[in-house]
């Protein structure tokens, strides 16, 4: 019996390591609808309370609903922490299927899937978070970016962004712009998103407005406030080429449509899609010098 009590002392350490590890990923949700979860996020707007209070809260209700398929935390839900659990994880299976719907790129689509599965990515999370700050019509500009370095990618919410602002450089973002990133569980201001790895990685990453990859009815994004109205955005190369040209809307029309029917079905479809929206505002910045 003596030899026994070693294993069984360092049996229930270990048990309350992992359950006092694993509670984040286990802990009840606030609200048991998406729709409670706006209505929420209305009376903080209406009881006036600040961009930041209300950033972090939306942050912590995405980190808390949502467990993050491609980080530390899957390894601590259930069955995924026994040997070969995840094998038995039908929910990973699920998400796998639900990348390959064509709509699953839309973001109302993917935050009511994302909110009822709680399984997703940093994408899933992004367009979680700017679906309840947009539901909830908040006030001041609500965008998601995607920040590219080489073959990763990271995408996030950005709310309360000044018109004009650069995604490139946080410090024309505004004094009263947050991040909201539910992937990483954090709400940063323009410096902390500028220091913060997943987003600038020292400046090294590259980032890029996708609000349109996910929802089309959101307006062109135009980092120079003063061509407001030309009718095309300064990250977009497509429509820098061809939005002013003869026929040049049914070419943007093609190109749309290739997207959402044809390139959304696919992980490597997905790929070429982030490709783009990452390397575009650099093409846009060789032409528009060329010319």
């Amino acid at each position: 019996m003596r030899t026994r009590k070693p294993i069984l002392i360092i049996s229930v350490l270990a048990a309350v390591i992992v359950l006092g590890t694993a509670a984040p990923a286990w802990a009840t949700p606030k609200f048991d609808t998406i729709e409670d979860a706006v209505a929420y996020i209305k009376q903080l707007s209406a009881e006036g309370r600040s961009r930041a209070e209300i950033a972090a809260e939306v942050t912590e209700i995405v980190d808390n609903r949502v467990t993050n398929v491609n980080s530390w935390e899957r390894v601590l839900k259930w069955p995924n922490m026994l040997p070969f659990g995840s094998s038995f994880n039908t929910d990973e299976d699920d998400f796998d299927k639900f990348r390959e719907q064509k709509n699953s790129f839309d973001n109302d689509v993917a935050a009511d899937w994302v909110w009822n599965s709680r399984y997703g990515q940093c994408e899933e999370c992004g367009c979680l978070s700017y679906y309840l700050l947009q539901q909830a019509e908040v006030e001041g500009n609500v965008r998601i970016y995607s920040s590219a370095e080489g073959a990763s990618t990271h995408d996030f919410v950005v709310w309360g962004l000044e018109e004009g602002a650069d995604p490139n450089d946080p410090s024309t973002w505004g004094d009263d712009a947050y991040a909201v990133d539910g992937w990483q569980g954090v709400t940063l201001d323009r410096e902390g998103a500028a220091a913060n790895k997943h987003m600038f990685n020292n400046g090294e990453a590259n980032i890029a407005d996708r609000t349109r990859a996910h929802d089309d009815s959101a307006p062109v994004w135009q980092t120079d406030s003063s061509s407001a109205g030309s009718g095309f955005g300064d990250d977009c190369l497509m429509e820098l080429l061809f939005g002013e040209a003869p026929g040049g809307e049914k070419v943007l029309e093609f190109a749309r449509n290739f997207r959402d029917e044809a390139l959304t079905q696919s992980a490597a479809g997905r790929a070429v899609i982030a490709t783009y929206y990452t390397v575009s505002p650099r093409a846009v910045q060789v032409v528009n010098a060329a010319r």
